[in-house]
């Protein structure tokens, strides 16, 4: 009911190489990644639903969350900013902080407290919001991984505007890769589904 047009990361997890081997990306060590990137940027072509009638609009914008340090858990903070509308959704902006822990070089579980504003309702109206975020994430394995390079992220939101949901998958190429996703979002009697195409970093 979505079609979208992304540009994504579903996971990128940058690795110290070997000192005696090119960089990759590809992580093969089981030890903590230095670096962990999780979301999409994103041209949407937006349809949403309310009291039984479809609207159709576009969107244009970033979702993504980061986090630095050595150590398995660590200080993770993001930035959503959303530009275009379609009916009963409009620009949004939101500021992310919580935790990130990598349970191995390419798995990852995040929990975050999003606050920000969002234009919504029939009139488009500002309004402020603050809610509870998780997201778990499965990178690219590599040649040796039993995955096959295939990369998962799925993200849930719940704040006092209403809850949403995100879950895409990505293959990893040499020099780019390509997946595909869906998305749902809820906002008081406005609702939108997404489906998303997406390219993520090569291998």
């Amino acid at each position: 009911m979505l079609a979208a047009l992304a540009v994504a990361t579903t996971i990128a997890i940058d690795a110290p190489p070997p000192p005696d081997t090119a960089a990759t990306s590809i992580a093969s060590s089981a030890d903590a990644p230095r670096d962990i990137v999780l979301g999409i940027v994103s041209l949407d072509v937006l349809v949403s639903e309310r009291g039984g009638e479809h609207h159709v609009g576009g969107r244009i914008g970033v979702d993504m969350l980061g986090a630095s340090g050595r150590g398995a858990t660590r200080v993770a903070g993001g930035i959503r900013l959303l530009l275009g509308a379609a009916s009963g959704f409009g620009p949004e902006g939101q500021l992310q902080l919580g935790v990130a822990h990598a349970l191995h070089d390419r798995a990852v579980v995040a929990l975050v407290a999003p606050v920000g504003f969002t234009f919504s309702g029939p009139d488009l109206s500002a309004r402020g919001y603050v809610g509870l975020a998780g997201i778990a994430a499965l990178g690219q394995r590599g040649r040796s991984g039993g995955f096959e390079r295939f990369g998962v992220e799925l993200a849930a939101e719940l704040s006092n505007r209403g809850p949403r949901a995100r879950l895409g998958v990505a293959r990893g190429g040499k020099d780019v890769g390509f997946g595909i996703g869906v998305m749902w979002q809820r906002d008081g009697d406005s609702e939108l589904f997404g489906l998303y195409l997406a390219e993520t970093a090569g291998r």
